[in-house]
């Protein structure tokens, strides 16, 4: 086996991943954990259909994917590929992937390195292209980034400059309905991430719908409003109470008169045309919550996650 891919190990987990829908496993590897081909383009095919929301299964996967399937060559076909059944833990297999990955780096590296000397480049520069590209290779998941003073100088200006051009301001910063909020927290920007617990019945739910209402039907921003206790039909009472300005209990009862509910209707418009997505997970963990919001960033690209727990 050659040190650096494995390519029954690359087999066993896409099949893990196609026979098991396993969702999270698929999200924790790119295309270049898989040295064959004709893994990358299965686990591409497979990312298709888990960004399109499509359920994985066997059958649904050779169905969808049949003439791409085909395209591989050298006598592949899907049934032969599903033929073993695969047992033990996936996330070990991930790991070992993962080490394939980085070793492939290392002997790129490596390989790098002697071309450069072949070339005659002195030993200094290659060190000082080294150190770059370990950093480039270490996995804290983090960008390092130095500057001098100078830049630092340069970067305070441009920013409070950025600021106070309310166009590029807005494009940087969301602000909600609320002054007080926008006040206290300054607006909502990439990376911010904000907790506002209550007790129960303080109205927590209202304020976090009404948030998403206004950043995704006011703003036009894409937002995914995640639940763990509404039905569809709880929630859809409350988005045309919130939309319409009408009274939810009223609503909920059916008192509606054929006047208010024209106007409710002409104004669930704004939900129609908004970018509003909403979820209920009744298993409200934390590894739930960062799966279904990375889908829901490849699929709809939202700028804002509102979690209402």
């Amino acid at each position: 086996m050659e040190v650096s891919k494995d390519t029954q190990c690359e087999r066993e987990v896409l099949i893990q991943i196609i026979e098991d829908n396993n969702i999270d496993a698929l999200t924790l590897l790119t295309d270049k954990d898989f040295a064959a081909a004709e893994h990358k383009c299965i686990f591409n095919l497979l990312n298709d259909m888990f960004i399109a929301g499509k359920a994985i299964n066997p059958v649904g996967f050779a169905i969808e994917n049949k003439e791409k399937l085909n395209s591989i060559g050298g006598g592949f076909t899907i049934t032969d590929f599903l033929h073993q059944t695969v047992y033990g833990d996936i996330n070990a297999r991930i790991e070992r992937l993962k080490e394939k990955t980085n070793i492939r780096k290392v002997v790129a590296l490596r390989d790098s390195i002697n071309n450069e000397l072949d070339k005659g480049k002195k030993a200094d520069a290659i060190f000082s292209g080294l150190e770059n590209e370990l950093i480039k290779y270490q996995s804290t998941g983090f960008t390092r980034t130095e500057i001098t003073p100078e830049q630092l100088a340069e970067t305070c200006i441009e920013t409070i400059s950025n600021r106070r051009d309310k166009e590029k301001l807005n494009k940087k910063v969301i602000f909600t309905g609320y002054k007080e909020l926008n006040y206290i927290t300054g607006g909502f920007e990439r990376g911010d991430l904000v907790i506002i617990s209550a007790k129960s019945g303080d109205g927590k739910s209202a304020l976090a719908m009404n948030l998403s209402y206004h950043i995704a039907m006011i703003q036009k921003r894409p937002v995914y409003y995640i639940n763990s206790e509404m039905t569809t039909e709880q929630m859809a009472l409350r988005w045309a109470a919130i939309t319409s300005k009408f009274n939810y209990r009223k609503m909920k009862v059916g008192d509606i008169t054929d006047d208010e509910m024209v106007k409710i209707c002409e104004n669930v418009d704004k939900v129609y045309k908004s970018k509003l997505y909403t979820l209920t997970i009744p298993d409200l963990q934390i590894a739930n919550i960062l799966t279904e919001l990375r889908k829901a960033k490849r699929k709809y690209n939202i700028d804002v996650a509102v979690v209402d727990y």
